[in-house]
């Protein structure tokens, strides 16, 4: 199988025998399905909104015994993706992709028919891949974390500080990354942050937030981590604020 073969029948319905070695495709499919549940039943997600990806070492080609044979040098480094449009409650076998983390040189500047069914953030997952270490990704629209990387960008701040113990500890800081969905920028500006800053998670300026991990749950873990300290410091925020109104209205009760 040469590299350039087209990827137009990634799609194609996967056997058994494709797993004789390395990720078995549907167990990955059944724990993007796991944690889809888990980001909506948490409120980290509504709709058909967010995406998850978990890096894999099965080639999905029909005719692929595993990774790295016959040939195929992409073979060892795929990505499973779950499919735009989909709602991350409701996913299947049906609901996921699996494409090459590196696009064939021929290809990349022209997605072709298997990529436009994968998520519109294709482009950012395999750019955090290809600079890091990460097995898997997952994006979500936290709420508190959008809020808060709005606010403190109209503060000229670039980061989300957290104030909880539980956040200094494990997370130290969110950055706070810009670009549009699914374009080059994003892709160049999430990936960079994870590799030089070595962070679990970043926050996309008004947008959501993406995590990696070693597995799935760590990203998981990472995302909850990241929105609780969120919250916190937002509530924080809105405490001070109120505090700071209510003193400022005793003092002008006593003058007056």
């Amino acid at each position: 199988m040469s590299d350039s073969t087209p990827y137009q029948d990634t799609n194609a319905p996967l056997k058994r025998d494709y797993f004789k070695s390395g990720t078995d495709l549907l167990s990955v499919s059944g724990q993007i399905s796991s944690f889809g549940r888990k980001v909506v039943a948490g409120g980290l997600v509504e709709g058909n909104f967010g995406n998850i990806s978990i890096r894999t070492d099965v080639c999905p080609r029909p005719g692929s015994s595993g990774p790295a044979e016959n040939g195929c040098a992409s073979c060892g480094d795929f990505l499973t993706i779950t499919k735009t449009g989909t709602s991350l409650d409701e996913l299947d076998e049906e609901s996921v992709i699996t494409l090459p983390v590196t696009p064939d040189e021929k290809e990349k500047d022209l997605p072709n028919a298997a990529e436009r069914q994968a998520s519109s953030e294709l482009k950012v997952h395999r750019s955090i891949y290809r600079k890091t270490n990460a097995k898997a990704v997952l994006r979500v629209h936290a709420p508190y974390a959008v809020t808060m990387s709005i606010l403190e960008a109209e503060k000229g701040r670039d980061r989300i500080v957290p104030v909880d113990s539980e956040g200094i500890l494990f997370l130290k800081e969110i950055p706070i990354v810009r670009g549009g969905i699914g374009t080059d920028e994003l892709a160049k500006n999430a990936s960079e942050a994870f590799e030089k800053k070595k962070v679990k998670v970043v926050v996309v300026h008004g947008h959501g937030t993406f995590a990696v991990g070693e597995t799935l749950r760590d990203a998981y873990i990472a995302t909850v981590q990241a929105e609780h300290a969120a919250q916190i410091a937002y509530l924080c925020a809105v405490a001070k604020h109120l505090y700071r109104k209510a003193e400022k209205d005793e003092k002008k009760e006593k003058c007056g």
